[in-house]
C-alpha cells in the first residue's frame, strides 16, 4: 500500500464495501515510547465483493497484530500482521 492518508482512506473504502458488521476484540494494548502495539481478534461478515470474491455472507474471525508509531499526536507509521489465509478459508475461498 502506498503511504499517506489518501491511500489509507481508499483502502478503508475497499474493505468497507466488502466486509460488514466489523468488530474488533482487543486482547492486549502495550505502549512504550512512541510505539503502541495492539493484539486483537477481528470479526465481520463478507457482505460485498472483497479481494475479487463475490459476497458469501459468511462470518469470519481472525487474529491481528498492529504496531503504530506516533509522532506529534498522530500515527506516523503502521504495521499489521493478520491471518488473511485463515480469513480466506473461513469465507470459502480456500479448501
Amino acid at each position: 500500500m502506498q503511504p499517506g492518508v489518501d491511500a489509507l482512506k481508499a483502502a478503508q473504502r475497499r474493505v468497507s464495501a466488502g466486509l460488514a458488521d466489523a468488530r474488533m476484540e482487543i486482547h492486549d494494548l502495550i505502549a512504550e515510547g512512541d510505539e503502541v502495539a495492539v493484539r486483537l481478534t477481528s470479526h465481520g461478515r463478507h457482505a460485498g465483493e472483497f479481494m475479487g470474491m463475490p459476497a458469501s455472507d459468511k462470518e469470519y474471525a481472525i487474529s491481528e497484530i498492529h504496531i503504530f508509531r506516533i509522532r506529534d499526536g498522530k500515527v506516523a507509521e503502521h504495521w499489521r500482521d493478520a491471518d488473511l489465509l485463515g480469513m480466506l478459508h473461513q469465507l470459502g475461498a480456500m479448501p
